[in-house]
């Protein structure tokens, strides 16, 4: 029996207590569950708990701390047991406080220790809660839990312990001005086979205003290292390695984030489960109720995503910026995926190497005002990854050096079904398109401007629908090297119904017959073509520098200056404006 000391605030230890001055063991064999709580209620509000240098704690249920705790880890490590699991022999009714459950056998159960339930067959049935036993009656197998059941469970469902190794949510009120630093946390993953959900066995489950995690070692977690909430949180240089779900996660479980700067982590390895624990996303996770937050300086590596899961009409005001981003499945950064209406994005300056996608996307049009708006996505270096803006508005892709060589599918920066949005001053090699601007009806008012584009498999730039009205490709560089093989369909810049290019350079040192320089769209008795102007134009022998498709109609080529001839078919119904074009050399 640990005597736990009744005190009522930190001033009875200013310099804080030890798990040992309460029975704590700290050799990772014995059960220091119920002595590392009576420290926690001995350190009283604002106290600080002064962990052993060395010592491994074993857990068997969740540590709660108090308000405005400290917890001052120095290098100690707390660790999950090994699960005890075993079946029902009474149905489990959602909703009723107390419950006395019959299990067909008691045997690795205590009382004290966090349980929860699911289904027998799959853990995605579980419980969404962890419960605390209080009574264990070894005679009769049952015990008594503390929290009622979510979810009706019939007889044979399987009882298995579970928790959090910290917390503050259990209880139904979060903890605030929690500082959490220096611990190592150990999920034992290898005795933990059977349930791995994000809503009951983390190795942080934190929701509180301004908590603090730093410089925490977190290993082998059950499912997410970190998931917390709260306003003006931080969590700062963990080290997270080899997660079954998610690194750090903003949670709408834990309150939802406000103010939150998640800056200079190192996380490697996360959802090594898929989506078996039930929340699959990414090294860090911004999910719901996140806004006016910082992710800074961080490293991720092999996740489903770098920075994901904006999908949230409330994730806006959110800087990523300066992050390094490697070998992730399915974004880079973003991932959004309802009719959202997030604003004010700023993605700079990040390092991502071969994870798919800068993904802004919405459910939504634009045309009814739904989508993502006032973004900027600049300065960032991105090796086979790619940047897709999918129905938003009023946006800026800038400055931005990508590197897709070999990569003859995707396209290197593609925006779809947007309005407003600027492209300019982008550095691009390699990609099936350098740069594609599409959606049959909602692109509008979208200007392609100073990018240098090199060496793309069909199409250097291409407003590629048949209704671009408004959009531009000026002044751009567009290039083919001569040691390079696009597509036999090789087209410079193609033009859709609508737009304009204006002062642009191409030079395609590739000759062979089917490529173009420019392309223009057919247009129509009442359609307006494109307008093709001030280019300049160096293709080699095969190679026209401009085409008209045969039947093209209502297109202006004017004032360009080309080395090869216009290929020109015969007009349609209402002829193309050819006129005042130079031949150079």
């Amino acid at each position: 029996m640990v005597a736990v000391r009744a005190l009522s605030d930190a001033k009875t230890f200013p310099l804080g207590v030890t798990p040992e001055q309460f029975g704590a063991v700290g050799d990772g064999v014995t059960d220091d569950t119920l002595a590392l709580r009576a420290a926690i209620t001995g350190a009283g509000n604002g106290g600080v708990i002064v962990f052993k240098p060395g010592a491994t704690y074993l857990l068997t249920g969740a540590l709660t701390p108090r308000q405005g705790q400290t917890w001052n880890g120095n290098g100690a490590t707390l660790k999950r047991a090994a699960e005890v699991k075993t079946t029902t022999a009474s149905a489990i009714v959602k909703n009723v406080n107390g419950q006395t459950i019959t299990l067909s056998s008691v045997t690795g159960f205590s009382v004290g220790m966090d349980v929860t339930v699911f289904d027998g067959a799959t853990s995605s049935t579980a419980d969404n809660y962890n419960h605390r036993i209080t009574a264990l009656n070894a005679g009769a197998k049952t015990i008594t839990v503390d929290t009622p059941f979510a979810i009706d469970f019939p007889s044979g469902g399987t009882v298995i312990r579970s928790f959090s190794q910290i917390d503050t949510t259990r209880t139904g009120t979060n903890v605030p001005d929690v500082t959490i630093k220096g611990l190592r946390f150990d999920g034992n993953q290898a005795g933990n086979a059977s349930l791995q959900w994000w809503w009951v066995n983390n190795e942080i489950l934190a929701g509180g205003d301004r908590l603090k995690v730093l410089d925490c070692y977190i290993v082998n977690a059950q499912a997410e290292a970190v998931q917390c909430g709260g306003i003006g949180i931080e969590i700062s240089r963990n080290w997270i390695k080899d997660c079954q779900g998610n690194g750090i996660h903003l949670s709408a479980a834990t309150g939802g984030s406000n103010q939150a700067r998640i800056t200079g982590n190192y996380i490697k390895n996360c959802n090594l489960s898929g989506t078996l624990t039930g929340h699959a996303d990414g090294c860090i996770v911004l999910s719901n109720l996140v806004a006016d937050t910082l992710v800074d300086g961080n490293y991720c590596e092999n996740g489903i995503g770098g920075v994901s899961s904006i999908n949230s009409n409330d994730n806006s005001d959110i800087t990523i910026a300066n992050n390094t981003i490697r070998n992730c499945t399915q974004y880079a950064i973003g991932g959004l995926t309802s009719n959202d209406y997030v604003q004010n994005l700023i993605i700079e300056g990040n390092r991502c190497y071969s994870s798919g996608y800068i993904y802004l996307y919405s459910g939504g049009s634009p045309s009814a005002g739904v989508g993502p708006r006032r973004f900027i996505v600049r300065g960032n270096l991105l090796v086979l990854t790619w940047i897709k803006a999918l129905k938003c508005y009023d946006g800026v892709i800038s400055g931005n050096n990508i590197y897709n060589v070999g990569d003859t599918t995707n396209n290197a920066v593609e925006v779809t079904s947007c309005q407003g949005v600027v492209v300019q001053g982008n550095n691009i090699v390699g990609g099936n398109r350098n740069i594609v601007v599409t959606g049959t009806t909602n692109s509008k008012e979208v200007l392609v401007t100073g990018n240098r584009c090199r060496d793309a498999y069909n199409q250097g730039i291409a407003l590629f629908d048949d209704d671009m009205v408004d959009c531009a490709a000026n002044d751009n560089l567009v290039t083919v090297g001569s040691a390079f093989s696009p597509a036999t369909s090789y087209v410079g810049i193609m033009l859709g119904n609508g737009s304009t290019a204006d002062g642009n350079r191409i030079d395609i040192g590739k000759n062979t017959s089917g490529h173009y320089g420019i392309q223009c769209p057919n247009g129509g008795t009442n359609t307006l073509g494109a307008v093709v102007q001030n280019n300049i134009i160096r293709t080699l022998s095969s190679v026209p520098s401009i085409r008209l498709f045969g039947g093209a109609q209502n297109n202006i080529v004017d004032h360009n200056f080309i080395v090869q001839a216009i290929s020109r078919g015969a007009d349609g119904a209402q002829p193309n404006t050819v006129s005042n074009n130079v031949t150079i050399y």
